[in-house]
């Protein structure tokens, strides 16, 4: 947490931490070394409060962008990699974009501490855990020619996870049982996409992005 912080601290974290450490150091003679050392501790205090509060705020801006993206702009992908995950589809080209979202960025900038765990948590835990475990066997065969794929999304399963646990507790089990992966799978799959979403789709596959 607070490597995290130090981070995030900028130039006018800095500067907040150094005006009480000049104020601590003028006090110094009239009221001894404690007082320096109050006001060195108070303005550490109030300089990573600051770079905490900085860094949320960034957390959150990244956050909504993505949770856009994800609820807004991917229902097709969404709804064309549940469909393949049920078997009711030939192409795993949509489940790979759904689980490269989540690898990259979500799960980069985790890595990165650009964004906050937890509000990733409280954003897309049930989507990530559906589509981690749904997508095991997936992920499992893919592995086999780049053994190094999705291992970021697997450490963001994981991390997520930890708060699930502070939620329903230790010693409850996380996976879901097939009958509920295939519950959330075929809502999903029902999706609604709208016009202007495949008009984007079209786009997208036109220009390769």
């Amino acid at each position: 947490m607070v490597k995290r912080l130090f981070q995030h601290i900028g130039g006018e974290h800095v500067g907040i931490l150094l005006g009480f450490i000049t104020l601590g150091i003028a006090l110094h003679k009239d009221y001894g070394t404690w007082i320096s050392l109050a006001f060195a501790i108070v303005g550490l205090i109030l300089a990573l409060s600051a770079a905490h509060n900085a860094y949320i705020a960034k957390s959150t801006a990244l956050v909504d962008k993505y949770d856009e993206r994800f609820f807004r702009n991917m229902k097709h992908e969404r709804r064309s990699a549940a469909l393949f995950l049920l078997g009711e589809n030939s192409t795993s080209d949509e489940l790979e974009d759904v689980l490269d979202f989540f690898e990259t960025p979500i799960a980069k900038k985790v890595e990165e501490c650009s964004i906050d765990a937890e509000q990733v948590y409280e954003t897309f835990y049930h989507w990530i855990r559906l589509y981690y475990q749904a997508s095991e066997t997936f992920i499992g065969d893919y592995r086999k020619d780049e053994p190094a794929a999705y291992t970021s999304l697997a450490g963001l399963y994981a991390e997520t996870s930890k708060f699930e646990v502070n939620q329903i507790g230790t010693g409850k089990n996380l996976r879901l049982a097939p009958e509920r992966l295939t519950e959330y799978l075929r809502q999903e799959a029902n999706l609604k996409t709208e016009p202007s979403d495949w008009g984007k789709v079209f786009h997208q596959k036109k220009s390769g992005h």
